[in-house]
């Protein structure tokens, strides 16, 4: 049976959960371009809609790897760029099909619609070797690290 303070600390973290949410979904109206939200608003059979999906980037000596959780977003509504050290990813999810569309929601949790994630990464980004590859709802962008020779250089003493 929990405690006053199991309850009371379970209760917290519901409400920080919801707090985060609150948050990722006003961040992502945000980030989101305005031609994305335009095309999101003509399309009829869709809701105008924009969410942010949850990410992961990870970094080695050799590069850096972003992990992107996209379940349902197919491969032709994506968009990798890298340009200037910044990584932006953008697309959309559908509503789902298979029937679906014969229901009315009564509660529903999986955005629809436009997203966009911008990244900013250090300067030693090698931009022509970016891969990306969707698989089982996640996206893997390897981006490797710029390969610099070690170098020494011989500073010279001014005399005082």
């Amino acid at each position: 049976m929990p405690t006053d303070q199991q309850a009371v600390l379970s209760e917290l973290f519901k409400m920080k959960q919801q707090m985060d949410s609150l948050y990722a979904e006003s961040v992502a109206c945000v980030e989101a371009p305005a031609s994305a939200v335009r095309e999101s608003a003509m399309a009829e059979d869709e809701p105008e809609e924009t969410w942010q999906p949850s990410v992961d980037i990870l970094e080695n000596d050799e590069g850096w790897m972003a992990l992107l959780d996209l379940p349902g977003v197919d491969q032709a509504d994506l968009n990798v760029e890298m340009a200037n050290g910044r990584l932006t990813v953008n697309g959309r999810r559908h509503i789902p099909g298979s029937g679906a569309e014969e229901f009315s929601a009564i509660h529903s949790e999986r955005p629809v619609g436009a997203f966009q994630r911008q990244f900013q990464l250090p300067a030693e980004v090698s931009e022509d070797r970016v891969e990306a590859q969707l698989r089982h709802g996640v996206l893997t962008i390897r981006i490797a690290k710029q390969s610099r020779p070690a170098r020494t250089r011989r500073i010279a003493i001014r005399a005082a």
